[in-house]
């Protein structure tokens, strides 16, 4: 934690979700965006301003008081972004001397750094939850399902849209596998590199 208050159980929680989807995002710049802990936004580009703003624009509602991540250091353009919204924690490997300035005017705001997210990449763990008195223990799901293997089972065939969109825990982007931070099934679409929650 470089600034900020303490994290709070549905702060780590958000977090938690934030690196699962940064250890599974493809190496290009990437941002997503989550709340409790769905993703609202998840993009691809080419700056940290810009992966930022797509993501953003995924859901602007639902992102309110979320968390963001980034597979890059956080610059001055990005964080000014950042800035001008409510966010409760911003996720990065690093931020450099204009991003930690501007950040500073926002001392609640929760900045953690990451630094080798890669060891989680692809690691298989154990997802356990309290239930009625009891404990759910469960394998995460690390499976990837190509779009050549599924079947459609109900309704007219999908249009192109519909085709290029990813079912599940999944969203891909040309074939490269993104994030599996959604808490329960999904439908994510996706257009030119970036995908609402």
């Amino acid at each position: 934690l470089l600034q900020g208050k303490p994290l709070s159980y549905c702060n780590l929680l958000d977090v938690h979700a934030a690196v699962s989807i940064w250890a599974a995002a493809p190496r290009s710049p990437f941002c997503a965006i989550l709340k409790h802990p769905n993703p609202c936004g998840a993009a691809l580009g080419k700056t940290a301003a810009d992966v930022f703003r797509r993501a953003f624009l995924g859901d602007p509602q639902s992102a309110f008081g979320g968390v963001v991540v980034f597979n890059r250091r956080v610059d001055g353009p990005a964080a000014r972004e950042i800035a001008e919204r409510f966010f409760e924690v911003v996720v990065a490997p690093d931020y450099d001397t204009h991003a930690k300035k501007i950040f500073e005017c926002k001392k609640n705001l929760r900045i953690l750094r990451f630094r080798s997210i890669r060891a989680l990449a692809g690691r298989p763990r154990q997802e356990i939850r309290s239930a009625l008195g009891g404990f759910l223990v469960q394998s995460s799901d690390a499976s990837v399902t190509p779009a050549s293997r599924w079947k459609r089972v109900a309704g007219p065939r999908p249009g192109l849209h519909a085709r290029k969109a990813q079912f599940g825990r999944h969203l891909y982007t040309d074939q490269r596998k993104m994030p599996q931070g959604a808490q329960d099934f999904h439908l994510v679409a996706v257009d030119h590199q970036a995908g609402p929650g």
